[in-house]
């Protein structure tokens, strides 16, 4: 018998004698290469052999856990962005407590905001029968992403199309352009306008749809009369680019404002001036809640429910499957 498979008989045997408890942390590389006189190679060589056979879970920056095999049950962690108020976000999350209610008895389930979720990490790695849903993760929860795919932990993104995981998300692209070929049908030399806010890391979605937006003005053959750009949300900086755009409203015939947030003072500051929504102007949005009457507002209407929903389907499954899915958003027009 060989070093190495000495060496993994006794850590083995060490784990079963409870000289290293379910859920506590290993030692230090270092300190088990002088218990059992080994070199550093070997002794990572057994480690990562007993991550494989479930014993430990092993994650960089995080350390070495002994993992619960005998005791362990299905649980689910519901990971919602607290790192940031997001509109479209919170009127999903509200959603959840219903969904949730017919989620199996037999999976028990935990909800955590991204900005506690430090709490329930090693948690989360020391039982190996662990899921994880993200729901719209920030920048700052992509660490803790990469640690538990590194250590084998089943998850899935919620909006968020990064290729190294599963996700289910919306296809923004062909909605974008969905709403291209509406436009077209009504008008095949429409002028564009776009206003955004300025671009930010924990909201990269709204540069996707800029990206997009402006993709779809060349591949159309549209024109670019005007684009704002606000430096923050506030409403001291986003009212003069709305003016401003307003000021050229001879210019266009549809406003794009992907942030649905900017909405509202499009409408009251357009209803000052006498501009007409949907007469002298229409509106591209996303997600935009109020009722569309008859204001002229195309709205890009993504699918919350459908995606958590895909979502909990993997969760509740028997076996991990490779998920990455688009789900076609509705587009609701009132010219």
């Amino acid at each position: 018998m060989g070093v190495t498979d000495r060496v993994k008989n006794w850590i083995s045997k060490d784990i079963r004698d409870g000289v290293y408890p379910p859920g506590t942390k290993l030692p230090t590389r270092m300190n088990m290469m002088e218990k059992y006189n080994i070199a550093r190679a070997s002794i990572d060589k057994v480690i990562r052999q007993l991550v494989e056979e479930g014993l430990l879970s092993s994650t960089q920056g995080s350390g070495t856990y002994v993992l619960d095999t005998r005791n362990s049950e299905p649980h689910l962690y519901i990971v919602l962005n607290t790192e940031k108020e997001c509109e479209e976000a919170n009127a999903f999350h509200n959603k959840l407590s219903m969904m949730l209610a017919n989620v199996s008895k037999d999976l028990k389930h935990t909800i955590v905001g991204s900005k506690d979720f430090e709490k329930n990490f090693s948690e989360v790695l020391q039982n190996n029968r662990s899921r994880v849903i993200w729901s719209r993760p920030s920048i700052k929860s992509y660490g803790y992403i990469a640690s538990l795919y590194k250590a084998g932990t089943p998850q899935i993104l919620v909006n968020r199309p990064i290729p190294a995981y599963n996700f289910v998300t919306t296809d923004t692209r062909q909605a974008i352009k969905g709403v291209f070929e509406h436009v077209k049908s009504e008008n095949d030399a429409a002028r564009m306008g776009l206003i955004v806010p300025s671009l930010d890391l924990e909201e990269s979605f709204l540069a996707e749809r800029e990206v997009y937006f402006h993709q779809m003005v060349f591949e159309y053959g549209f024109s670019l009369a005007y684009m704002g750009r606000t430096n923050d949300k506030s409403t001291k900086e986003i009212l003069p680019v709305i003016r401003e755009a307003l000021d050229r409203v001879e210019e266009m015939d549809y406003l794009f404002v992907p942030d649905f947030y900017m909405v509202p003072f499009v409408i009251s500051l357009a209803d000052e001036r006498g501009i007409k929504i949907g007469k002298d102007l229409n509106v591209i949005t996303i997600d935009w809640n109020e009722d569309l009457g008859g204001n002229g507002i195309i709205c890009i209407k993504q699918e919350w429910d459908s995606m958590f929903q895909r979502a909990l389907d993997w969760a509740q499954a028997e076996t991990v499957e490779k998920v990455q899915e688009f789900i076609a958003p509705e587009i609701q027009t009132k010219a």
